[in-house]
């Protein structure tokens, strides 16, 4: 999940595979995975940017569509902008985390 040069935590995501995650993500990260919110891949800091690719399309629906009801944080969803990638992708600045966090930790 994490092939950057970042500090990492490394954890087991919820198919039971050891991945890196990015320290200033691995809060956001957990509260997904406990909302049963599958992720691909993250980044804290991509060109400026925080990233978490996810497998598909509903998964990265209920990501976009919890933090577009609770809070005023402009992001980006691209799909296929990476070019070993397909999957959805969002992206925002790396200083809206800890309040896109707040979002999936108030609604566990």
């Amino acid at each position: 999940m994490n092939h950057s040069d970042h500090a990492f935590e490394t954890m087991t995501d919820p198919r039971g595979d050891r991945v890196e995650i990015d320290i200033k993500l691995v809060p956001l990260i957990k509260s997904l995975w406990k909302k049963g919110i599958d992720t691909e891949m993250c980044c804290q800091d991509t060109d400026g940017k925080c990233r978490i690719t996810f497998p598909d399309t509903d998964e990265c629906q209920k990501f976009v569509l919890a933090i577009l009801e609770n809070s005023d944080v402009r992001i980006e969803v691209i799909t296929g902008g990476f070019p070993d990638m397909l999957e959805p992708t969002v992206m925002w600045a790396p200083r809206h985390t800890e309040k896109i966090t707040d979002i999936f930790l108030e609604r566990l």
